[in-house]
């Protein structure tokens, strides 16, 4: 008998519909694991819309649409909600368009980040890993 591995399996249904990550004061994120294939589709999309504006920018202009790509990119297939956030006494809403201002405004980054931070870290600590079922524990245990 060789090392069993389906401790490290994805589980893909996780991978899209998201896991949930908690944070003070009752505030969450669902969150799709990067990396999906509704990511890299979007992606791929995307970068395809804005190919005839990334290729004739500058630099400068070049890197804010990479990072506006890449927000839209998380909105629309790995930040699928979160609530239970305020600036400045207000709710920080679920939308694009803040989602873009986590990215593309210097103002807004470290809570980017912060997002980002806690879904690396339930896929560090394996919360979209496959979990088998009883069922699905004896198959494995026989092959």
């Amino acid at each position: 008998m060789g090392l069993n591995l389906s401790a490290m399996l994805i589980d893909t249904q996780k991978e899209v519909d998201g896991v949930r990550f908690d944070f003070p004061d009752g505030a969450y994120i669902i969150a799709a694991r990067p990396g999906n294939p509704k990511t890299v589709a979007e992606n791929a999309r995307l970068r395809k819309q804005y190919e005839q504006q990334l290729k004739y920018s500058g630099d400068k202009e070049k890197d804010l649409l990479n990072k506006e790509i890449l927000a839209k990119v998380l909105f629309r297939s790995v930040f699928l909600e979160w609530s239970g956030f305020e600036i400045d006494g207000k709710e920080f809403e679920y939308t694009e368009e803040n989602c873009i201002k986590l990215y593309t405004d210097s103002k807004y980054s470290r809570i980017g980040e912060t997002f980002l931070a806690a879904v690396q870290q339930g896929e560090e600590n394996g919360e979209y890993r496959f979990v088998p079922n009883d069922q699905e524990s004896e198959e494995i245990a026989k092959n």
